[in-house]
């Protein structure tokens, strides 16, 4: 019998089983294709580096930079240029820049003066949260419904695909929900966070070849552990232990990290698991010779600007590595907005990038490059009442525990942040 069965082998399972494997516990990884790295891809085309899912590690990613250093690649490491700091907005057919300081929020044509106030005042803000309550409701409620209606809808946008009022906040941004409960207020509770460290990069980062090359890496410092072209069919609790049922395995712990929907393939007694939607997106590139090149990260769409695009990201301003010495720019369309739009051929997909950076950025030149890349599976969507609905899960059989961006966190930080402090499903 074997101690833990991962299931499952993304940027979650891989981590799961780096921390147990070093902690001299028994750990097979189960991976039903054969490759590692889930949903975290990075090809190469003429030169240019396509992410097929995230772009980069948020500045914030510690846990990620720390995993880096235990694998022994920061060497590898790559930072954004300084111009990646600023995003922008699409507002009124026009790209404005996202505020970076108090000074900013006053100044920006985003809000208007009635509306900066009500924002500042958000540490006055005494009202309590409502259950289960949205993102959008969250951000209206202590920042007014002006910095809903025009961050909370982009921002959810460009993280989840989603719409903000469909999203339960304390899953989809715990730490906004935490820093409301220990400071009484987002906004103090953001000043008082700890200064960045020194040693980690200051900025949006990345791995030379791409962020596939930390799965790699796992899967290359695993490879003992890990069971490609393995697929499992059941998961079945068998007096003290659970089955795998497919490579026949029996086990004291199961983690399950695959998404939701292949879940419930294994355990069709979970009727949660199916109450878990995606939002499934395509994202679109677009390379040009002799192009201005933008400066910034990109821009987010509110859901009042358009409809037919999530956001555009200038991978060639942020990390001109990736380029290939051309400009090239990745636009994210579909998610809940337009679900459909992933199922549209290659050509209809890059017409319509083509369309919006016409529209919006003023871009008249055709494309010398373009390749598209889609997610059916696409971004797991906490929906209001998922917090309940993953306490269930976690109790639903002994032994048997949930982890990883379809659960726990989207975001790749989130998913090693989990990975690295779980102890197990009674703790889960």
């Amino acid at each position: 019998m074997i101690d833990t069965v991962v299931v499952g082998g993304g940027i979650s399972g891989l981590t799961l089983t780096w921390r147990l494997m070093r902690e001299g516990r028994e750990v097979v990884l189960l991976e039903a294709s054969g490759r590692v790295g889930g949903t975290i891809r990075s090809t190469v085309h003429e030169g240019i580096t396509v992410e097929h899912g995230p772009q980069a590690f948020p500045t914030t990613a510690l846990p990620v930079f720390d995993l880096i250093t235990e694998l022994g690649i920061t060497d590898e490491v790559l930072v954004a240029r300084e111009a990646a700091r600023k995003r922008f907005l699409l507002h009124k057919g026009k790209l404005e820049p996202l505020p970076q300081s108090f000074a900013d929020i006053a100044r920006s044509p985003l809000l208007g003066m009635r509306a900066v106030g009500r924002a500042m005042g958000e540490p006055l803000v005494r009202k309590a949260p409502n259950p289960g309550e949205s993102v959008y409701d969250f951000i209206s409620r202590r920042f007014g419904r002006a910095v809903a209606e025009r961050f909370a809808t982009a921002l959810v946008a460009g993280v989840y695909g989603g719409d903000a009022r469909d999203l339960e906040v304390g899953a989809a941004f715990e730490d906004w929900v935490h820093l409301e409960r220990t400071h009484g207020s987002v906004l103090k509770g953001a000043m008082a966070r700890p200064p960045h460290p020194a040693h980690a990069p200051n900025n949006l980062f990345t791995l030379r070849g791409g962020m596939e090359r930390v799965t790699a890496a796992l899967g290359e410092a695993l490879r003992e552990q890990i069971r490609l072209n393995t697929p499992v069919e059941r998961i079945e609790r068998d007096g003290d232990t659970l089955v795998v049922r497919g490579p026949d395995l029996r086990a004291r712990e199961v983690v399950v990290t695959v998404p939701p929907g292949r879940a419930a393939a294994m355990l069709p007694e979970l009727a949660d698991l199916r109450g878990i939607p995606t939002a499934p997106i395509a994202g679109v590139h677009l390379a040009f010779d002799a192009l201005p090149e933008r400066t910034g990260f990109g821009w987010l769409a509110p859901m009042d600007a358009r409809r037919d695009v999530l956001g555009c990201l200038w991978v060639s301003s942020g990390f001109p590595d990736f380029a290939g010495g051309k400009t090239v720019k990745r636009l994210m369309i579909g998610g809940t907005r337009d679900p459909g739009a992933v199922e549209l051929d290659d050509d209809a997909l890059v017409a319509r990038a083509a369309r919006i950076l016409r529209e919006v950025e003023g871009v008249h030149a055709e494309p010398v490059f373009t390749h598209v890349a889609r997610s059916r599976i696409g971004i797991p969507q906490y929906v209001r009442g998922h917090l309940a609905r993953m306490r269930r899960l976690q109790a639903a059989m002994p032994g048997l525990s949930f982890l990883g961006w379809g659960y726990t966190g989207v975001g790749v930080n989130h998913c090693v942040q989990a990975a690295g402090s779980w102890r197990g499903s009674s703790a889960s």
